[in-house]
């Protein structure tokens, strides 16, 4: 599905949201690596994301082409900086009301307000889908992503124990996380208030 959507952020600058094309590929494997080296919090160690270029090229145009998945970079002054996806599945109606969400940004650009706009672009297009439950996986420990997805309205409503496995043996919980789709959308904060 193809997307985009421009924003301006509180320091001024434009942020596009929009769908990758193939001329993105290289760019998008290069900041997975770095996004990879810059957080525990992610479901990879570093070095695990074996795509090449040409593999990011093929994913782009099967995501791009499902009407089932919304697949966004954040661009700011013609560098991606940020990732978003929603997806559901849509061969079983028993599941069909109910999306899973990721986003990951690049360390420089955190507090920027870049995943607040991908976050509302997404749960605006989840809302055109008539989804109505938005789901995600975070880690218990990063505290900061937690709260961000709580100002959007995403509840805790469970915890794998030992969830994630570190390589020095130790352990994480992992949360999910919910957020249900009625009501309105707050254009600021994409803050959904039922009535």
């Amino acid at each position: 599905m193809e997307y985009y959507k421009e924003y301006l952020l509180k320091n001024g600058k434009t942020l596009i949201v929009r769908s990758p094309k193939e001329d993105d590929a290289e760019a998008m494997v290069n900041l997975v690596n770095l996004i990879d080296t810059e957080s525990r919090y992610l479901t990879r160690e570093p070095g695990e994301f074996t795509y090449t270029v040409e593999d990011e090229k093929t994913l782009i145009n099967k995501r791009n082409t499902a009407e089932n998945i919304l697949w966004t970079i954040a661009v700011i002054d013609n560098e991606i900086v940020g990732v978003a996806e929603t997806s559901y599945n849509n061969r079983k109606r028993r599941f069909r009301h109910k999306g899973h969400f990721g986003i990951f940004i690049c360390k420089k650009c955190w507090g920027m307000g870049i995943g607040g706009k991908l976050m509302l672009s997404h749960i605006e297009w989840s809302k055109q889908q008539n989804l109505e439950l938005l789901m995600l996986e975070v880690v218990d420990e990063n505290e900061r992503a937690i709260d961000f997805y709580k100002s959007f309205g995403f509840e805790i409503v469970g915890t794998v124990p030992h969830g994630m496995k570190y390589p020095d043996g130790t352990y994480a919980d992992e949360h999910t996380m919910v957020m249900h789709l009625t009501g309105s959308i707050d254009s600021d904060t994409g803050y959904i208030y039922t009535y």
